[in-house]
Formats: structure tokens, C-alpha cells, sequence
């Protein structure tokens, strides 16, 4: 909401912020059953955030996911790396759901191997990209997956909505050298 002051510029809420990414977890599972392992990464990365935010609370109506990472890691954690795996696949998410709506000739498993170039591959190692690879060799159709996903106007608001998120997060990230490159 544009009422919710936060102290950092593009900073983002951290509860909305854990809950669009719950959110998300309906159009992971809209990928099908290969995504399975996908969806439970991201629901215990969700979870992680939750907790510290939990633990940070101090009576505060609202969050700064920003500063919720940056009193985590003073304190000597590394919640900032759930943080980075939730930017990165969100980025998937969003991707997937932009070139959906701006292609609708291409399929389901296109859509998602041109947003997993972008999105995941540079930090995937080779049996990572393997099982990416895979999952999206299997995809549903195109029409199953928007009957549960959502239709192409909502999911052109939701790219319009989230990707300005996804960039604020990895502009904060990298100034805060936390946005490792490193492969796994």
C-alpha cells in the first residue's frame, strides 16, 4: 500500500511480501507435480522470513523486509539467503507470467525455459538445471495452467505489480553484497 512508510526507498513489506510469495506457490503448483520440490523450497523460505520477522516484531504494525535482513544479519544470521532464492524464483515466476501474456501462440514449457534462462539457470549447477530441465519438459497445457493460475489480465497485473518488488529486493541485495552468483 502506498500509505505504508517504510524507512529505505523501494523498500517492500514483509508480511505482503511473504504473502505474494505464498501466493505464488499456487502457480508453482500449477506447473504440475514436477514442481513439487520447487514449492517446498519456497514455502520454507517463506516460513524462514516469517520467523525473524516474527522475532524482530517489538510491537512494529509493519515490517521493512529490508531492515528485517539487515537486523538478521547483524545479529549474525542469514535469513538475507532466503531472501535471495525467493527474489530469484519469484523473478520465474514473474517471467513465466510475462511472456505468457505477451506471447499467446507460445506454450506452457517455452514460456518457462525462456524465464528460467533469465531467472534461475545463471545459479543453477548442472544437476540443478537438470531437474529444471525436466520439469519443464512436462509441463501442462498452456489453457490447464491458466484455469488455475489466473487469466492473462491477472496475470498482467500481477508482473506489473510484483516485478517492481523483485527489482527493489535485488537492487537491495546487491548494494548489500549479498547477492551471491555462486552456482548450487
Amino acid at each position: 500500500d502506498a500509505d505504508v512508510e517504510l524507512t529505505r526507498p523501494g523498500d517492500v513489506d514483509a508480511a505482503r511480501f511473504c504473502d505474494v510469495m505464498d501466493a505464488m506457490l499456487e502457480v508453482i503448483a500449477a506447473l504440475g507435480f514436477a514442481f513439487e520440490l520447487a514449492k517446498a523450497d519456497v514455502s520454507k523460505n517463506v516460513r524462514r522470513i516469517r520467523d525473524v520477522i516474527q522475532e524482530q516484531a517489538r510491537g512494529e504494525a509493519r515490517a521493512s523486509l529490508f531492515d528485517a535482513i539487515a537486523r538478521d544479519r547483524e545479529a549474525g544470521g542469514r535469513v538475507w539467503v532466503p531472501a535471495l532464492w525467493l527474489r530469484r524464483f519469484g523473478g520465474f515466476v514473474v517471467g513465466l507470467l510475462g511472456e505468457l501474456t505477451r506471447d499467446a501462440s507460445l506454450d506452457l514449457g517455452t514460456c518457462g525455459a525462456r524465464s528460467y534462462e533469465r531467472a534461475l539457470k545463471p545459479y543453477h549447477g548442472f544437476v540443478l538445471r537438470g531437474v529444471f530441465a525436466a520439469a519443464l519438459a512436462m509441463p501442462p497445457s498452456r489453457a490447464q495452467f491458466i484455469a488455475v493460475a489466473g487469466s492473462e489480465e491477472e496475470m498482467r497485473a500481477c508482473v506489473a505489480k510484483f516485478e517492481p518488488v523483485m527489482d527493489a529486493l535485488g537492487g537491495f541485495l546487491t548494494a548489500e553484497g549479498l547477492n551471491d552468483p555462486t552456482p548450487v
